[in-house]
């Protein structure tokens, strides 16, 4: 079977899925396990956190992309996601670009700046 070793590409893509898991941490069956599956679409690994992390992350940007658009009052505002998310190490932005799209993170992201100099 293919996928027997981890490349460090695909270990640093498994850890940014699992900073949205409740379990922080995976063996190196669950990684390899989860490669698989993810590269090949073989045997869904139940339980497995990287995976519950990618679905986490799905859920969570959906959630935010409906605060977005959200009528009654519901949107916290870009600026003040970045000013969460810029913090987070090592992935930064990352999530909001791929829940919003980078032109309107860096607008987001030009605004904090702005604010960060008028201090």
């Amino acid at each position: 079977m293919s996928c027997k070793k981890l490349s460090r590409k695909a270990r640093a893509e498994q850890d940014y899925w699992l900073s949205f898991a409740d379990i922080k941490s995976a063996t190196d069956q669950e990684r390899l396990d989860f490669l698989r599956f993810d590269s090949h679409g073989i045997d869904r690994p139940l339980g497995n956190p990287i995976l519950d992390g990618k679905i986490h992350h799905g859920q969570y940007g959906e959630m935010m992309r409906d605060a977005y658009f959200d009528t009654e009052g519901g949107w916290i505002g870009g600026l003040w996601l970045v000013a969460d998310y810029v913090n987070r190490v090592p992935f930064g932005v990352r999530p909001l670009v791929e829940w919003f799209g980078p032109e309107r993170v860096q607008r987001w992201c030009e605004a904090f700046l702005n604010c960060m100099e008028r201090r």
